[in-house]
């Protein structure tokens, strides 16, 4: 399949899903690493695949409104054990950015936008240290770029 944005989509998938697109863009130059995934034997949706694409051409604003719902996360979070102190705790070189939820998710880095071609489902996977922590908070939309949640991941 042919998509105005995506280009070719290869549907030669091996794996219950697979990536059937991948590119990498720079956002605040930093890399961001962007995959769309479909399953086997699946017809694509044009309109979810003109949605994502919409998003991906707005991503500077997305990425706005991503950040604030990380705000949002990190300041309901514990203060003991939550993203942050952990952070803190485990990479002292952060101090700097002190704990301020609001310059904490400014400093964070978006590192990988996966969207469900199955499910619409959108996932933007930020960190504050890519090379020295595993641990993601990972904000959810929908293909319309509606917020769902934000999760600590690893």
């Amino acid at each position: 399949m042919k998509h105005t944005y995506f280009g070719e989509l290869s549907m030669d998938i091996n794996y219950s899903d697979d990536v059937i697109w991948n590119k990498e863009l720079y956002l605040n130059g930093w890399k961001v690493e962007i995959h769309v995934w479909a399953e086997q034997r699946q017809t694509l949706d044009v309109a979810r695949l003109d949605a994502f694409a919409l998003l991906l051409q707005n991503l500077t604003d997305v990425d706005v409104r991503a950040r604030m719902h990380l705000v949002d996360f990190l300041k309901a979070d514990d203060k003991e054990t939550g993203y942050i102190a952990y952070h803190m705790e485990n990479l002292p070189d952060l101090a700097p950015l002190g704990i301020s939820p609001d310059a904490f998710a400014q400093a964070m880095q978006l590192t990988h936008i996966d969207l469900s071609a199955n499910t619409g489902e959108v996932m933007l996977d930020y960190k504050i240290a890519p090379g020295h922590s595993g641990q993601i908070l990972c904000v959810h939309l929908d293909a319309q770029g509606d917020f769902g949640e934000v999760n600590w991941e690893s």
